[in-house]
């Protein structure tokens, strides 16, 4: 597969040490990008200033290779004209209707400063790949991020979703033991794909009675003490495990895994040592909630790589004046079902 990739040594740490992720889950468009969803990537970029946007994967889902192109064209406008460095992993849905992964990672590839690649053609899935940060004075890898496809749908029964192969887990391990060879020491890291770990199900609460069954197991929306954060759906990992956070954790490097695919969940999560970082979808085009719709910010430093600092924004934050006319946590999608209620509001409005 050709890949024409922006150079991989871009990344480094600035003179104060610092470096920040713009994450961006499930934009999950399709060749007519969501006004709203532009207006606030704008908004953001202007706003954080990051040193590198990651998409989460559900990035532009279209039917044809000419409605693709349009579509990523203008999702990724905002960040080609500042020249912001990007790079993405895929979700269950981005290959969906008919055009490939590697079709995708081909066009991505030519818009912008894109640092998605595919690093080895043998093993399942696309755009698996290490992205190093250099210390900021450039001598050494400082820091590592993993961009890993989760795949698509599960060929068994047992799962809706796939899970993390045996053979990307394999690439895995063996590149995070050259990069500790390299520098002499483990590089400290974090992973970024589309969907959870099935271990996620350790952050609720289980209760006997219960709404949602689970492996044998009962739970509601609730979060249990290891995390924090707003669940507002069941999280919908593959139902089989995998072995990939006992990988993570096995690396030695791994800090925390960063997660999109449930649009209504935000939170964080401690689960053998690494961190569940779940981020809600940034979507108008699908579902999604305004309690939670917006991104996620992450800011490295050089001086303590072992640790991290996050924080979510929100839509209805920094743009609370929506198109609609519908402000607040009413602030909604673009589906049939969000339109009609959104009607239903505003006639109350004008009855009032």
């Amino acid at each position: 597969m050709k890949t024409e990739t922006y150079p991989k040594d871009e990344l480094s740490f600035d003179p104060n040490g610092k470096f920040k992720i713009l994450v961006l889950a499930d934009c999950q468009d399709n060749e007519k990008p969501n006004l709203r969803m532009i207006k606030y990537i704008n908004f953001l970029l202007d706003a954080e200033r990051p040193d590198l946007v990651v998409f989460l994967g559900d990035n532009v889902v279209c039917n044809s290779e000419e409605k693709f192109e349009k579509g990523a064209r203008l999702l990724l406008n905002p960040l080609v004209l500042r020249g912001v460095p990007y790079c993405f992993c895929f979700g269950n849905h981005d290959a969906e209707y008919g055009v490939s992964k590697e079709y995708m990672l081909s066009s991505f590839s030519k818009l912008g400063k894109c640092l998605t690649y595919n690093a080895d053609d043998s093993i399942t899935g696309v755009g698996n790949c290490v992205l190093k940060i250099s210390s900021s004075d450039k001598k050494e890898t400082a820091f590592a991020l993993w961009l890993i496809d989760s795949n698509m749908y599960y060929k068994n029964e047992e799962s809706l979703y796939d899970i993390v192969h045996e053979d990307q887990l394999l690439w895995f391990k063996a590149e995070n033991e050259k990069l500790k060879n390299e520098a002499g020491k483990s590089v400290h890291s974090l992973v970024f794909q589309h969907m959870i770990v099935p271990e996620v199900f350790e952050l609720l609460k289980e209760k006997p009675n219960g709404k949602f069954k689970v492996n044998e197991k009962r739970y509601n929306l609730e979060l249990n003490e290891k995390a924090s954060g707003t669940l507002l759906e069941l999280p919908c990992p593959p139902y089989v495990e995998d072995g990939e956070l006992d990988a993570f954790c096995e690396s030695g490097s791994v800090i925390g895994a960063v997660f999109g695919h449930d649009h209504n969940n935000s939170f964080i999560g401690n689960v053998r040592g690494i961190d569940l970082i779940q981020t809600a979808g940034m979507t108008f085009n699908s579902y999604g909630n305004g309690k939670v719709r917006g991104c996620r910010v992450i800011e490295l430093d050089e001086n303590d790589t072992a640790h991290y600092k996050t924080y979510t924004r929100r839509y209805i934050d920094d743009l609370p004046d929506s198109r609609c006319g519908c402000g607040g946590e009413l602030d909604h999608g673009d589906g049939p079902r969000e339109k009609f209620f959104c009607f239903l509001h505003r006639i109350s409005r004008f009855k009032k």
